[in-house]
């Protein structure tokens, strides 16, 4: 699903949205940090410290997720990841996987606010977090412009 392209995207950025739904598609969203990235699946950590909506309630329900993926500040190229979490762990904690998310950006922008920079995430490495995998079905190009939610066509 993933293309070579689109996973280095991903490891630049380092993070993205992560927004689940309840059965009455009730939003809930909060900022997912990147620990692995292949083809079809991914791995994230959500800082529980976040404000993070009934998270755990939504995936227990459906387990639907979508992922947004902005290059902000930067040319704004966006990709949306649609599927379902396979498995989560609440509350754990994995300094190592945490390091890892942290030193997976390669792309730090100078002057970007703190508020929007991963650092600021630092000292948190010892703290704990929900950890989850993600099986990537679907892949949307949200980039501005008219390509805007047109499912991204992955030829082999």
């Amino acid at each position: 699903m993933l293309t070579p392209d689109m996973i280095q995207f991903l490891r630049d950025v380092g993070g993205g949205i992560l927004c689940t739904r309840d059965a009455d598609n009730r939003p809930s969203i909060v900022e997912c940090l990147y620990v692995e990235i292949g083809e079809d699946q991914l791995v994230g950590l959500v800082p529980p410290y976040l404000p993070t909506g009934d998270l755990l309630g939504n995936l227990a329900d459906n387990a639907e997720f979508a992922l947004v993926t902005s290059r902000v500040p930067g040319d704004h190229r966006s990709i949306q990841v649609k599927g379902h979490v396979t498995d989560w762990q609440a509350n754990v904690v994995t300094p190592d996987e945490v390091r890892t998310a942290l030193a997976l950006p390669t792309q730090r922008y100078p002057g970007v606010p703190e508020s929007l920079d991963l650092s600021r995430f630092e000292d948190l490495v010892d703290l704990p977090v929900h950890r989850l995998e993600f099986r990537v079905e679907e892949v949307f190009d949200q980039t501005p412009g008219p390509n805007a939610g047109n499912p991204v066509q992955v030829t082999t």
